[in-house]
């Protein structure tokens, strides 16, 4: 499994968004299914959407969720609507300081219509050989995990001291409020 510790002790896993064509759909859930078995957390739109969900409510709390998203490049392209949305979505979180990295691999066949903007991103090779395209990857997501800080055992307890308070306080402007 591929995991951070941090100083707690506590195992971090990433949170992957997975972007791809709907001609997509059974090489990615194929890539997702690696990712999660190697202890990830996933976010692939079959898995995540359900009848009568919003789709984009849907689709939005995953991007913000995202410590990375895969961009699916393929021979049915990179451009479709959503595919954009996405990728661009995760572009300008990065470029504003958030925590988030764009991974693109090569799902199937040769890609097409790759935006200028991220032609200069090497991408893992999965058409070439899957499996060495995948260790790619997971490599990639290892080496780029940001360590989880352990807040200071006086800050937690102050948080606690702090919720304490507020508790009491509430409870005292209610017993006024009733007198």
């Amino acid at each position: 499994m591929i995991e951070a510790t941090s100083a707690a002790g506590r195992v971090v896993v990433a949170a992957v968004f997975i972007s791809h064509r709907r001609d997509d759909a059974g090489p990615a859930e194929r890539l997702a299914r690696q990712l999660k078995a190697a202890g990830h957390e996933i976010w692939l739109d079959t898995w995540r959407i359900g009848i009568g969900d919003s789709v984009v409510a849907r689709i939005n709390e995953g991007l913000e969720s995202a410590a990375y998203v895969v961009v699916c490049y393929s021979s049915a392209g990179v451009l479709s609507p959503w595919m954009s949305n996405e990728w661009m979505t995760a572009l300008h979180r990065q470029l504003e300081q958030h925590r988030v990295k764009l991974l693109p691999v090569l799902l199937t066949g040769q890609p097409t219509q790759i935006p200028a903007v991220l032609q200069d991103l090497k991408y893992a090779d999965l058409v070439t050989d899957w499996d060495a395209g995948v260790a790619e990857l997971l490599r990639a997501i290892r080496s780029r995990l940001p360590p989880v800080p352990s807040p200071p055992s006086c800050l937690t307890h102050l948080a606690v001291s702090a919720i304490g308070c507020l508790h009491l306080l509430a409870a005292v402007r209610l017993s006024v409020t009733i007198l």
